[in-house]
């Protein structure tokens, strides 16, 4: 079976070519979800996988990013996991979408860490366990987006690790926050094969505008193969959104 896999951090559906080009403009000015619907479309992704997506709202401007994706992508199985809810912006985390039903589908909180260190940028964060049935075998999907301090992402690797079976096809993406040579990183790559392998050397991911460092990865594990892997230079998002297509 031939899956297109994709994922995106859509920063919360800012155009952030806009945003650059009049930096006092505000979040809901900037909101223009359908400038990712033009960007998404032409991959037609079997799985994507969503970071910094804003749930229903009753803040004027917002709405549910993830329903709105899926209606306009014609993804019909969707699945939205809040991490948080931001004072005075509603719900956010990180969504799933699909043109493949869900066998099973649940959210996973990533712990806080007992101590946060004085200055830290610190975020509650998840991830999201799927199971797909692929011509009768399970595939597994992880889609998370972990914190920006080294102690919130050892925990992420940990509930990753926690929920992952490398005898099963298996697949964890998003937005680390981690660059390849990160030893935070070093547990996952143990088990999980990194898609970039096929992706021209140096490849960036971010920020869209100047590209610097790769954070954003596709991981698989398990009987499934890549065969390819692209990361469009699309100033859309903050993020160039990632694309892979496996064999499983």
């Amino acid at each position: 079976m031939k899956l297109t896999i994709m994922t995106y951090n859509i920063q919360h559906g800012v155009d952030h070519l806009k945003r650059l080009q009049d930096p006092g403009l505000t979040d809901v000015e900037l909101i223009d979800l359908d400038r990712f619907v033009q960007a998404i479309r032409p991959f037609h992704p079997d799985i994507l996988s969503l970071n910094e997506v804003r749930g229903a709202s009753t803040k004027p401007g917002f709405c549910d990013e993830t329903r709105y994706l899926a209606e306009k992508l014609d993804m019909p199985y969707h699945f939205f996991a809040q991490a948080l809810d931001e004072t005075g912006h509603g719900p956010y985390g990180n969504a799933l979408l699909s043109r493949l039903p869900f066998s099973s589908i649940e959210k996973i909180m990533i712990p806080d860490p007992a101590e946060k260190r004085p200055g830290g940028h610190y975020e509650t964060r998840c991830l999201i366990h799927a199971v797909f049935d692929a011509d009768g075998h399970p595939l597994h999907v992880l889609s998370t987006h972990f914190g920006l301090e080294p102690d919130e992402a050892e925990l992420a690797v940990s509930a990753a690790l926690s929920h992952t079976d490398p005898h099963n096809a298996s697949l964890i993406m998003g937005d680390f926050n981690l660059t390849p040579d990160s030893p935070v990183l070093a547990p996952l790559l143990t088990i999980y094969q990194d898609s970039a392998t096929l992706l021209p050397e140096h490849t960036l991911t971010y920020p869209s505008h100047a590209p610097e460092i790769k954070i954003d990865y596709i991981l698989g594990c398990g009987p499934l193969r890549f065969t390819e892997a692209l990361v469009p230079k699309q100033i859309v998002s903050d993020h160039f959104p990632y694309i892979t297509q496996i064999e499983v």
